[in-house]
């Protein structure tokens, strides 16, 4: 759930970071330079970056991939070839079908990763 706690703290500033700097860019391509405009973003932008660090230090925040294994490949064909296969199925119960072998493959994954 951490990134609820990441949501809330890093888009209000993010979104003011986007408004400032559009402002920043246009009033320069104007020919105004605003200096203390660019000192105030760069000092959200290092709260957030700092935020999201200390977010992202926290016990189980952040996964690690470590790049696709035999294993998951195999997983991965298990998903795409019976989609060709069972195309005359309704998508409804394809979806289903699909998020139901992506949450076993999770699982799967989940278990030899331990």
């Amino acid at each position: 759930l951490y990134f609820i706690l990441g949501n809330l703290i890093l888009v209000p500033p993010g979104l003011l970071v986007f408004y400032l700097g559009t402002l920043f860019l246009g009033l320069s391509g104007a020919g105004l330079d605003i200096p203390f405009l660019a000192v105030i973003l760069d000092t959200i932008i290092k709260l957030m970056v700092g935020a999201g660090e200390i977010i992202a230090s926290m016990p189980f925040a952040v996964i690690r991939f470590d790049g696709f294994g035999v294993l998951h490949l195999l997983i991965y064909y298990s998903i795409m070839i019976p989609l060709v296969f069972f195309r005359n199925i309704n998508w409804y119960r394809k979806l289903l079908w699909i998020l139901t072998v992506l949450l076993g493959s999770t699982m799967v994954n989940i278990l030899i990763s331990m």
